[in-house]
């Protein structure tokens, strides 16, 4: 359909279609029937919608005629538009897709608020182990499971907390020179011992692992055993909450308290009255030692009966906590 300024009175013999037209001074828009199919007055019979009312002095004394503008033409295509596009609501087809992106859209939203509040518990579940001395670990937990399947009785394995205050510092060395040395100064991942052992791997070496303190504390405590890609991701997210809600201090107790150094025994004050018939208060440095070094494979190693390989683990330890500044070095915790 064409629009346009045109005077449905005056030029009727000319007129197709009404977009705009001016009847001394009303505007008027409507369907005109074409003039060489019908008579003059079937032509005035034609239906008009009138847009705008005029009065009766309106056409006694008319407005002049103004020319036909621009705004006049937007106007005439934005009615046409809407009688073009009808009723349907924008945004939906007659194959309900909008129905359809709506639904893709509450869903994404229900997941995200899941990942959201997921994150959000796990970091008030670790926020609270602060303060709270967990009465076990989820290795543990698994271990006692495996135990009593067995038909064994309780306990199924020696553990026993001891506070931050009471462990004394040759243990804190030893952990720090043998599992963890830049643990005062990374914030969960050691990435130059990570490329490290991947160079090692590359050059014909055994790939060795690489985790740090927190990793470890990380792993223990909420995890299980095992190299899954999923158990790794959760790993690396609890080793991010732990070192942002917890000090150094706090990572290196609980790490030392439920590590485990034998098949049944975990935390130094089980193992240090278990193998030295004292408590972890009194722990030497070379007994520090011997306890740390087995920490890589408690299964395989025995602090009753030391290996050749042990014993050298132990030297290296020492020799470690001697090259890191001693006692000293436990200041940038």
């Amino acid at each position: 359909m064409r629009s346009g300024s045109i005077n449905c009175v005056t030029d009727l013999d000319t007129c197709e279609q009404i977009g705009v037209a001016g009847v001394d001074g009303m505007r008027i828009v409507g369907i005109m029937a074409p003039h060489d199919s019908q008579n003059d007055t079937d032509r005035m019979r034609a239906p008009i919608r009138v847009l705008a009312q005029s009065s009766a002095s309106d056409f006694e004394h008319p407005a002049p005629e103004r020319p036909y503008s621009s705004e006049d033409a937007n106007e005439d295509r934005g009615t046409a538009n809407f009688a073009a596009v009808g009723t349907e609501p924008v945004g939906r087809g007659p194959d309900g897709s909008g129905r359809g992106r709506s639904l893709a859209s509450r869903i994404q939203c229900w997941i995200l608020a899941l990942v959201v509040l997921s994150m959000l518990s796990s970091a008030a579940f670790v926020g609270v182990f602060r303060w709270v001395d967990p009465s076990a670990s989820a290795f543990m937990l698994r271990h006692a499971w495996n135990v009593r399947r067995l038909n064994q009785s309780p306990p199924y394995y020696q553990h026993e907390w001891i506070a931050w205050q009471r462990i004394p510092s040759t243990i804190r060395l030893a952990a720090i020179a043998g599992e963890d040395q830049r643990f005062p100064r990374h914030l969960g991942f050691d990435l130059i011992e990570v490329r490290h052992a991947v160079s090692d791997y590359l050059e014909g070496g055994r790939l060795r692992g690489a985790s740090t303190i927190s990793q470890q504390t990380a792993k223990n405590l909420f995890l299980w055993p095992g190299s899954g890609w999923e158990r790794k991701l959760a790993e690396g997210w609890l080793t991010l909450l732990i070192e942002i809600l917890w000090p150094k201090e706090r990572i290196l107790e609980v790490y030392l308290n439920i590590a485990q150094f034998s098949p049944s025994t975990y935390g130094i004050e089980a193992a240090s009255q278990r193998f030295f018939q004292h408590s972890a208060s009194e722990l030497t440095l070379e007994e520090s030692a011997l306890l740390i070094g087995v920490l890589p494979e408690p299964g395989n190693f025995s602090l009753q009966q030391p290996s050749e390989r042990l014993q050298r683990r132990v030297a290296w330890i020492i020799d470690q906590s001697q090259r890191l500044g001693g006692m000293r070095y436990l200041e940038r915790l």
